[in-house]
């Protein structure tokens, strides 16, 4: 039955289905990578965000306590 079939012709298939199948699963590797890659960028700039909020409620603190210090009135108070 297999005698018409030449070894090389069948281990030439072979090799392709393999070589395809190695291809869409480095496809899928890639996309997973790239979908991680780009949850990471957002929570960076969710980060940032965060950041600058935080300063700038450090800048208004800073300026409430000057503030309650020359109310004070206490020249020991820096």
């Amino acid at each position: 039955m297999f005698k018409d079939i030449d070894i090389k012709w069948a281990a030439t298939a072979i090799g392709i289905i393999i070589t395809i199948g190695g291809g869409f699963t480095w496809y899928g590797e890639i996309n997973t990578k790239l979908n991680a890659l780009s949850n990471v960028k957002s929570s960076v700039t969710e980060n940032s965000k965060n950041v600058q909020i935080n300063s700038k409620e450090i800048e208004l603190l800073k300026l409430q306590i000057k503030e309650l210090q020359l109310k004070s009135g206490n020249p020991l108070s820096n």
